[in-house]
């Protein structure tokens, strides 16, 4: 079961990318919005024999600001739910010796935002308040460290900040950090072949650094957007079938209680499920929602005979594909292209250790 709570519309940056900008600022989850959804997620899970695991998202806004509802939701779901994997993703300024020590007792996993650099970091992101500046970031960075050795950094790459990838991944890395999630701005408008072809060179630049620090006395770095497609390069394609699901387990519950199948998704509302204090069960909500039920295992016509197919993460999000031109059967042209840029990295990196002949996604469906 994936959950995603919107604790709070507020924040204390303003960044050109973030898609919680277009919602009504200033809202903060009420405590009792959010047990809501946990104990629906539970009811679910035992109802339809689930595991009883829970992929909880704890974002915002600035979900730090939300402290009090925060910790409320974070105990709740320590004790309903066997495997609670909690995420806590902000931007730092809120963290200190006490927010994080109880944060590490619950096994809340933190991912800090950076982008790179002061001059990366600054491009697309505005800070509210004279106490907060890039300085007060590397000093959160540097306590959430000592806390949380294995903490994770997500930094999001702009067509304006690609060509200072490889810069930003150092930068990042020479903080302490291991775990690093980069996040294209997918649905950013400016992405043309030039800015692609920065990303491919970045990619590949970050690729090769990897390697060399696997020969040295570093500790082992760990970046998703390559490591997790190399997995699924080289495994069955029986995950396929499962996963092609169009956001069926997922949700995500705004500050007012409003819930959405998926966050590309949210404030459109012909996909508005419903208030959270009205439903008896996420799933059968979901199953209601019949607008999304044509799509669920479809694969857009255009993707079948790609040579990627098998592996692309655009086939699995198809509300990308409905974000960006429409249609959730048609795909647009710079989605493919990053996501291409990606998996042929991916490939280079294989060195022939698998076969990667044309694989068509009828095939992979029917098994």
């Amino acid at each position: 079961m994936n959950l995603t709570l919107i604790t709070t519309t507020d924040c204390n940056c303003s960044c050109e990318y973030c898609r919680v900008a277009g919602y009504r600022h200033g809202d903060e989850m009420p405590i009792e919005i959010g047990l809501r959804a946990l104990a629906l997620a539970a009811r679910d899970i035992e109802s339809y024999g689930l595991p009883n695991f829970i992929y909880l998202s704890l974002t915002g806004g600035e979900p730090l600001l939300a402290w009090r509802g925060l910790t409320a939701w974070i105990e709740r779901a320590s004790v309903s739910f066997a495997r609670p994997l909690i995420y806590v993703t902000t931007n730092g300024f809120g963290l200190d010796e006490e927010k994080l020590a109880f944060l590490r007792e619950h096994g809340v996993r933190v991912c800090l935002s950076i982008d790179g650099d002061r001059d990366v970091y600054l491009q697309h992101r505005r800070i509210h308040g004279s106490e907060y500046s890039f300085e007060t970031v590397l000093d959160k960075a540097r306590l959430l460290l000592r806390q949380m050795p294995y903490a994770r950094v997500r930094m999001t790459v702009t067509p304006r900040t690609v060509s200072r990838l490889p810069e930003s991944f150092e930068f990042v890395r020479q903080l302490g950090f291991s775990y690093i999630r980069l996040s294209p701005d997918e649905l950013n408008s400016r992405w043309n072949d030039d800015a692609i072809r920065q990303y491919r060179e970045g990619l590949a630049w970050i690729q090769q650094r990897i390697r060399q620090l696997e020969t040295m006395d570093v500790p082992r770095v760990h970046f998703p957007i390559l490591h997790s497609r190399r997995r699924v390069m080289l495994r069955t394609m029986e995950h396929r079938k499962r996963r092609l699901q169009c956001g069926f387990m997922g949700h995500q519950v705004l500050p007012d209680g409003r819930v959405y199948p998926c966050p590309l998704l949210v404030s459109r509302r012909e996909f508005d499920m419903g208030h959270i204090l009205q439903m008896d069960s996420l799933v059968d909500a979901r199953r209601t929602l019949k607008c999304l039920e044509p799509y669920c295992n479809e694969i857009p016509p255009g993707c079948r005979d790609c040579e990627h197919v098998c592996y692309c993460e655009n086939v699995k999000c198809l509300a990308k594909h409905f974000v960006t031109t429409g249609n959730f059967l048609t795909p647009s042209d710079s989605l493919c292209a990053l996501e291409k840029a990606n998996l042929e990295v991916v490939r280079e990196g294989l060195d022939g250790h698998h076969d990667h002949g044309r694989i068509r996604a009828t095939e992979a469906l029917s098994g």
